[in-house]
């Protein structure tokens, strides 16, 4: 790629560890805090650390107070154990069907970011993801990627935490094959009726 880009002329933009990057995706956490009054949690999923950092950048500027949560699947942790050891980590695999949340290291510029902004990173699990999918395609009659529909994976294992509580969800991509999508629609909840 940068033998292309130094032959065409190109710039090379990094997918997440990129100022850029991350301030276009901040734009969606400032149109969240402009249209939602009184949240108490953002829920986005987290890989790399683009998304997030963005988010979180713009909620945490406008609302300090708003926790912002970052979700990841149990098989694919890089970013939670960085954050745990306080410097960025590479792990040797990830594996999920959240297949946008993949990333085997986050980048530095987003480390940094979610070290200093971001409350907690929740891992979710695959069932979780699959039912979530499904919740949101029964109700909002949307079709939700798996990386997407974490954030409601996270609502659905770990209620206790959200209870009482005004969680905005980021539904983010719509890039689900038809299996999965169908393993999805086949989920049986298992979560309480208040879902």
């Amino acid at each position: 790629m940068a033998k292309l880009a130094e032959k065409e002329g190109y710039q090379v933009i990094h997918p997440f560890d990129d100022r850029r990057i991350i301030a276009g995706q901040g734009t969606l956490g400032l149109e969240l805090m402009q249209d939602l009054d009184g949240v108490d949690v953002v829920l986005c999923a987290v890989s790399g650390g683009g998304l997030i950092s963005g988010v979180a950048t713009a909620v945490k500027a406008l609302a300090p107070r708003v926790e912002v949560i970052g979700v990841q699947p149990q098989g694919s942790q890089a970013a939670k154990q960085s954050l745990q050891q306080g410097r960025p980590v590479s792990v040797d695999k990830a594996a999920s069907i959240a297949d946008g949340l993949l990333a085997l290291r986050p980048g530095d510029m987003t480390f940094g970011i979610m070290r200093r902004l971001l409350d907690d990173i929740l891992l979710v699990s695959e069932e979780a993801i699959l039912q979530a999918m499904g919740l949101i395609a029964r109700h909002l009659k949307v079709i939700a990627e798996p990386s997407g529909a974490v954030g409601l994976a996270a609502i659905l294992e770990h209620q206790e935490r959200f209870r009482g509580r005004r969680v905005a969800v980021i539904l983010s991509g719509g890039n689900a094959n038809p299996e999965v999508v169908s393993r999805a629609m086949n989920a049986i909840p298992r979560y309480g009726a208040g879902v």
